[in-house]
């Protein structure tokens, strides 16, 4: 499977992304979240890059390696930021992709979990 876990394939979004706006960043079956802190948008008026910023997480349910999962979210002003390109064309038209053509962004929803069968 070339976009990771069966869950993270079929999150999906169709909101217009907000500065300010949670964020989840999907990986192969890890996800992170984030904050949208930068919008670049194209003649029409429509997000073309988004830009988020990792967010501080903390485990909240101390589980240990479980999959039931609960964590806790704050803003990081000194956390990664990574830029995501909307897609135009194909199927995956309209989601937003890192730009070097990995994870994928899941706009207006924030969401941290680490598998730890990897």
């Amino acid at each position: 499977m070339r976009h990771g876990s069966l869950i993270n394939s079929i999150i999906g979004s169709n909101l217009e992304p907000e500065v300010g706006m949670g964020a989840t960043i999907l990986l192969w079956t890890d996800r992170q979240a984030g904050t949208i802190v930068g919008i670049d948008f194209n003649q029409r008026g429509v997000a073309k890059k988004v830009y988020v910023q990792r967010d501080k997480t903390v485990r909240l349910d101390g589980r240990g390696m479980t999959d039931a999962q609960e964590w806790g979210y704050d803003p990081d002003p000194d956390g990664i930021i990574e830029a995501f390109r909307r897609v135009t064309r194909g199927r995956r038209k309209g989601e937003f992709v890192m730009t070097d053509g990995g994870a994928r962004l899941l706009v207006g929803y924030r969401d941290h979990y680490h598998d730890f069968s990897f």
